[in-house]
């Protein structure tokens, strides 16, 4: 839980005319990485509107440790 209101996730995008979701980053502290999310989006049909919902799904996971020789038997 975030109690102390520090910034959770890093949004990254960019500000072009080429078709390219962002990514979102963040660590998570259970599994010690970074995680990827890239948005996906589906639609709900409400009546006489359609809805867009956005579901952020993990594409990419990171060990924090991953190229940390100590302690790695050879």
């Amino acid at each position: 839980e975030n109690t102390h209101g520090q910034c959770r996730y890093v949004y990254v995008n960019q500000e072009s005319v080429r078709a390219s979701d962002g990514i979102m980053i963040y660590y998570d502290f259970e599994r010690d990485g970074f995680v990827i999310e890239q948005p996906k989006q589906r639609i709900i049909v409400r009546g006489n509107y359609d809805e867009i919902i956005e579901d952020w799904i993990e594409v990419g996971f990171f060990q924090s440790w991953y190229f940390d020789e100590r302690g790695k038997s050879e």
